[in-house]
């Protein structure tokens, strides 16, 4: 994303791999969600996936990464930080964990909430919205030390004042990603 706007923006880093791998990028809507079913008919999970919102009245684009394995992924969006709260705790009932978090602005500007969720059954998790980046740092801080709880994504919000949000997932119990 070189024209990402967020200057707390990292960039993704691709590690070399033997693993049957599918990367599919710069795709709208539509076409990532296809791309997903068609993969997922194929025996590949999503393992990781962003969005950006490139203006009112236009299609987001997406970047997806597909890993073949027998693990079940879901991806799915709520337009309430309250809804996906509730989704993340009705996948979590049914043994999804939350891998992936991104939220955007839809075609007509509203704000929504995009969650990648893998069969795992086995994490105890949660979610975090912060208001700026130093609470990001300092909570992530105290949930490793006292609830050895360590954070596996993050996503930066610009809201409308040029300001920036934080959306974090925790998981506790390991320091290792579960994808």
């Amino acid at each position: 994303f070189p024209d990402h706007p967020c200057p707390y923006y990292l960039a993704s880093g691709f590690q070399e791999s033997n693993a049957d791998q599918v990367y599919w990028n710069n795709a709208s809507w539509d076409s990532f969600i296809n791309k997903h079913k068609e993969l997922r008919e194929k025996g590949y999970q999503m393992i990781d996936f962003e969005g950006v919102h490139v203006g009112k009245g236009k299609s987001g684009r997406f970047w997806g990464i597909w890993r073949k394995t027998n693990k079940q992924s879901r991806l799915q969006s709520r337009g309430s930080w309250e809804d996906f709260l509730k989704l993340v705790s009705d996948r979590r009932k049914e043994g999804y964990s939350l891998q992936d978090i991104e939220s955007m602005l839809n075609r007509s500007g509203k704000r929504i909430y995009l969650g990648l969720f893998v069969k795992t059954g086995e994490r105890a998790q949660f979610v975090q919205k912060y208001r700026s980046r130093s609470y990001l740092f300092s909570s992530t801080e105290n949930f490793k030390k006292k609830r050895k709880a360590y954070i596996i994504d993050f996503d930066p919000i610009r809201t409308k004042d040029g300001k920036y949000q934080f959306l974090a997932v925790y998981t506790q119990g390991s320091d290792k990603k579960t994808r």
